[in-house]
């Protein structure tokens, strides 16, 4: 079967090759999708395999081309680890944008100069765990893909992993913080991206139905971005 893939590191190419062999109509949870299609993680898992899920996308002009492109459920927020949260949300760096705070990429160590210029709004904040149960999303989620520009850790620091089980992830950049708490969650290390660098890190639930049949590489941890 052939599948026009869109990830910017073969992510959607292992989850349907190498993970549920080409299953149709998954669920997945994707944050941040962007436009939703380009090198986007969900597409062609929509598209062409019938999944349904939720793309969440905060950036405003991304979310508008978003709803053009995407049919499955849709949310304009941001993500993070409260709810009812103001937070300073930086937008006009479009792919490379998110909440600004000394715990991610938007910060002031690292792009002080881009900040004094930036377009930055005021946006308040939902955990991920509340949109969920909002959305009343199934309990067993097949994947989520999750890249957000350095809030990964403060996102599922605290999750509900008790409620909701992801078979699969792709996480940009994790933290041994969050891998620690993903290891101790039952999530098991499975390979990094083998295309460009090898920031993105794939995982699988010790749940998921052929755990015993996936090949899973020696462990190594993810290097540091080079801003």
């Amino acid at each position: 079967m052939g599948l026009k893939y869109r990830s910017q590191k073969g992510q959607d190419k292992w989850l349907v090759e190498e993970i549920f062999d080409y299953k149709q109509k998954g669920y997945f949870v994707d944050l941040a999708a962007s436009d939703g299609i380009t090198i986007n993680n969900t597409y062609a898992l929509e598209k062409r395999l019938g999944w349904t899920g939720i793309c969440i996308e905060p950036n405003e002009v991304f979310y508008k081309s978003l709803l053009e492109y995407r049919n499955c459920q849709t949310a304009n927020i941001v993500i993070d680890k409260q709810d009812d949260v103001v937070v300073d949300f930086r937008s006009d760096n479009m792919w490379s944008g998110g909440i600004v705070d000394e715990d991610t990429d938007n910060n002031e160590h690292y792009r002080s100069e881009q900040l004094k210029t930036a377009t930055i709004s005021k946006r308040t904040t939902k955990k991920l765990e509340t949109l969920l149960d909002e959305i009343s999303a199934p309990k067993i989620i097949d994947y989520l893909s999750l890249d957000v520009e350095g809030a990964e850790t403060r996102i599922l620091r605290d999750f509900a992993f008790d409620k909701y089980i992801f078979l699969a992830l792709t996480i940009e950049r994790p933290t041994l913080e969050l891998e620690e708490a993903l290891f101790d969650n039952g999530y098991v290390y499975v390979t990094k991206s083998k295309v460009g660098n090898e920031f993105d890190t794939f995982y699988v639930h010790n749940s998921i139905p052929n755990f015993s049949t996936i090949n899973k590489e020696s462990y190594r941890p993810t290097p540091k971005k080079d801003f």
